[in-house]
C-alpha cells in the first residue's frame, strides 16, 4: 500500500453474508441479519392478515392488521437504514481512501448459483451501503475507488498468487 502525505488511511472493503464486511486489515462488522430477527413476527402477522381476509372478518379489522404488517416491515427497514448510517459514516470518517468491489448484485440476486443466498443478499442491503458510502465520500472529499470484482476472493491474502476455490471456500 503506497501511503501519501494528502491520504494517510487506504483501506479495502470486501462485502459478505456471513460477515457484512471486511476490511485489509482483519477488521470485520457482523452481520445484523435485520430480516431474519423479524422474520417470526412479520410471518405470524401476515398469517393472521390472510386469515381475516380470507374469512372476511370485516374491513376495519384487515386494515387494521394491514397497517401492523406495514410498521412491522417499516421497523425493520428504519433499523436497517440505521446500521447502514452508521456503519458508512464510521467508515468515511477513518480512513480517506476507500477501495470497494464493483459488484452486480442485481445479477447476484437473479442469478441460480447464488439461489440459496438471494434473501441474505438482500437483506444485507449492499447497494444502499455502497451508494452511501460514495455520498457521504463525496461530501467529506474521500476517494473511493472500484475495482473488478473477478478473482478478489481468489488471491492469496499472503502471497497474492491465485488460488482457485469454489464459492463454499470463498
Amino acid at each position: 500500500i503506497i501511503k501519501h502525505n494528502k491520504f494517510d488511511n487506504i483501506i479495502g472493503i470486501d462485502l459478505g453474508i456471513k460477515t457484512f464486511a471486511v476490511d485489509n486489515l482483519g477488521n470485520t462488522i457482523e452481520n445484523p441479519k435485520i430480516l431474519k430477527q423479524h422474520q417470526d413476527k412479520l410471518a405470524k402477522a401476515q398469517r393472521k392478515l390472510a386469515k381475516i381476509s380470507r374469512l372476511k372478518l370485516g374491513k376495519e379489522k384487515r386494515l387494521a392488521q394491514k397497517s401492523h404488517v406495514a410498521r412491522l416491515y417499516s421497523k425493520a427497514v428504519n433499523i436497517r437504514e440505521d446500521f447502514l448510517h452508521k456503519t458508512s459514516k464510521n467508515l468515511i470518517r477513518n480512513n480517506d481512501i476507500l477501495i470497494l468491489e464493483k459488484l452486480n448484485i442485481q445479477n447476484m440476486v437473479d442469478s441460480n448459483s447464488f439461489k440459496n443466498l438471494n434473501r441474505g443478499i438482500m437483506d444485507c442491503a449492499w447497494r444502499k451501503l455502497i451508494d452511501m458510502i460514495v455520498y457521504k465520500a463525496e461530501e467529506a472529499g474521500k476517494q473511493i475507488i472500484f475495482v473488478d470484482a473477478n478473482g478478489t476472493s481468489q488471491e492469496c491474502s499472503k502471497c497474492g498468487q491465485v488460488v482457485v476455490k469454489n464459492l463454499s471456500v470463498r
